[in-house]
């Protein structure tokens, strides 16, 4: 529950605004000056609450920073930056990364909001299995296919280098969305 309070401001903005709103209903109601105390006490609690969201940043919101850094850099076409998201000492993957970018060009890469986490705190360094849908417009760079679009569902792993404090890539794979719901649901399932 913490971490849905930490991810977005809407939980504590809209019980705030109902608390704050009740209580001044019932002070214009009643006149009883300390309903007035309860107004505050909204403001400042849920104000606090919107403000430890802003302030905090999750595992999950961690996370969805590099995907969407990640994107951007496919989107111009910097693979190298792209590929410097994945842990340095998988270097496989690196190389597999780079070999499948070359093959396509890409014109967008929309990231969905449906990311779904299972965050494995009890590893050495913590990882992270992930999944999510994307919607891609581009092609395949030798055939010059450039206008082609639809979903695609990717599912990764990460890991934690507290050194660095950084989440780094150190497998991917994507498959169609339909297939990818199977996975989707395992996620949510665990």
């Amino acid at each position: 529950m913490l971490n849905t309070i930490l991810e977005t401001p809407w939980y504590a903005m809209g019980l705030g605004v109902i608390s704050l709103v009740g209580f001044f209903v019932a002070w214009i109601q009643t006149g009883t000056g300390k309903l007035l105390w309860g107004c505050l006490a909204s403001i400042i609690v849920f104000g606090g609450l919107v403000a430890l969201e802003a302030i905090v940043e999750t595992e999950r919101e961690q996370i969805v920073a590099t995907v969407v850094s990640i994107a951007h850099a496919v989107e111009r076409q910097d693979f190298e930056e792209a590929v410097s998201f994945i842990h340095p000492s998988h270097e496989a993957t690196r190389r597999q990364a780079l070999s499948d970018l070359k093959r396509y060009k890409i014109a967008r890469v929309n990231v969905k909001n449906n990311l779904v986490m299972k965050l494995h705190a009890d590893r050495t360094p913590i990882e992270a299995s992930v999944g999510f849908n994307v919607f891609v417009r581009g092609g395949i760079a030798i055939a010059g296919f450039d206008e082609q679009q639809g979903p695609r569902y990717i599912h990764a792993e990460f890991v934690f280098i507290a050194e660095d404090n950084r989440w780094y890539l150190t497998a991917y794979g994507h498959m169609d969305v339909r297939a990818g719901l199977t996975h989707h649901a395992e996620l949510r399932s665990q």
